[in-house]
């Protein structure tokens, strides 16, 4: 998509234009930032309305975490310190 279209799109939905790169990070944070001041604005304005037995956005990356931790710990656990190998 070309930067021209993506501009006249945000336009026609009145939302702004944010160029960005995950393979960089580039205004990924900032992207992200304004699009939740954006709903938190339009949620204080009632522009944005809840939808009934909505109850947030939910998230796996905690639960993710934890499994990551527990894993790495029972494998550092089980390996002898002198062993451990570095990468640099």
């Amino acid at each position: 998509v070309s930067r021209e279209e993506a501009e006249k799109l945000a336009v026609q939905l009145g939302m702004p234009y944010v160029e960005a790169s995950a393979k960089t990070g580039q205004n990924v944070r900032e992207a992200f930032e304004l699009l939740t001041r954006r709903i938190y604005q339009g949620l204080l304005s009632g522009e944005v309305k809840l939808l009934e037995g909505w109850d947030g956005v939910k998230c796996s990356a905690p639960q993710a975490l934890q499994l990551q931790r527990t894993s790495v710990s029972q494998q550092s656990s089980t390996t002898p310190k002198n062993d451990k190998k570095c990468c640099g």
